[in-house]
């Protein structure tokens, strides 16, 4: 937004400028036509030096146009690029996850997940926050509180095992997450999708 305004300030700017310099433009003729001439040609250099001027600011004014339509067109050109990219990157996230269970490390960082896949973890970040609208810790916690589900509903750990199991460092934090995700906490959510036929752990 402040370089589009601080664009279309320099844009009135240059039409100022150009307005200007046809105006001296006008005036070093007429006074060269007094100097030559005694003024023979003022009323010709009268006429014709509004529709010049005019001329050249629509010229100006068809030049920037062409000028923001193709910065406008390199930006979304670019935009699909990226979101193609994020798209990729966090596909490739996703399968990391699935098949080495990157997510129950519970000192998994940003660097190490770059490290894994090859690529910076700027391109992490980005990537992730393009795709998802999320950061990548609540995308870990995503996928540790989809093993948490998991645990809960298919074996008898307490809850305190399986949020260590999963890969979380703290059980205010898994709390926390595993509200965020799945609306409610997790002894709740036990007890509404448990296996009857499981003994119920705590």
């Amino acid at each position: 937004m402040a370089f589009n305004t601080v664009r279309n300030m320099f844009a009135g700017l240059w039409v100022v400028i150009l307005y200007l310099t046809v105006s001296g433009m006008v005036d070093l003729l007429i006074a060269h036509d007094f100097w030559k001439h005694e003024g023979l040609n003022l009323n010709q250099i009268v006429k014709w030096a509004p529709i010049v001027t005019v001329m050249m600011i629509v010229i100006f004014a068809i030049w920037q146009f062409r000028v923001r339509r193709k910065a406008r067109l390199g930006l979304e050109q670019n935009k699909v690029g990226d979101t193609e990219t994020a798209r990729a990157t966090v596909a490739r996230m996703s399968e990391l996850m699935k098949v080495s269970n990157l997510q129950r490390d519970p000192d998994l960082s940003v660097t190490k997940i770059a490290k894994a896949l090859g690529i910076s973890p700027r391109e992490v970040s980005q990537s992730v926050n393009l795709e998802t609208g999320q950061n990548v810790s609540a995308y870990i916690n995503n996928y540790r509180i989809k093993d948490v589900c998991k645990l809960l509903t298919e074996t008898d750990s307490t809850i305190t095992e399986v949020l260590y199991q999963a890969g979380f460092n703290t059980k205010s934090n898994f709390n926390r997450e595993f509200k965020r995700v799945m609306g409610t906490n997790p002894s709740v959510w036990r007890k509404t999708n448990r296996n009857p036929t499981r003994v119920e752990g705590t």
